[in-house]
């Protein structure tokens, strides 16, 4: 198991392919959980709502697209 963080099969670390860094989603994300609110009400100074979006459904359980390109089941040795 490679480390997360680690450059892909491109040579590219996943998170260099855009121009939002992974912090910024995930500080979007925890806003986006705590408040509640839809998609497209997040504040502005936050990253688009749909690269969050798509960040959100990327990375879900139930789908293969987790950081380091294992699903979160992979990962955690459960199913949830």
């Amino acid at each position: 198991m490679g480390d997360p963080l680690s450059a892909g099969s491109g040579g590219q670390a996943w998170w260099t392919t855009g121009k939002t860094h992974p912090a910024e989603i995930l500080n979007a994300l925890a806003y986006w959980l705590r408040a509640g609110c839809a998609w497209r009400l997040l504040p502005h100074d936050l990253p688009p709502w749909q690269t969050v979006c798509h960040y959100w459904r990327r990375w879900q359980p139930s789908r293969r697209g987790a950081p380091g390109g294992q699903s979160v089941e992979a990962t955690s040795g459960r199913a949830f």
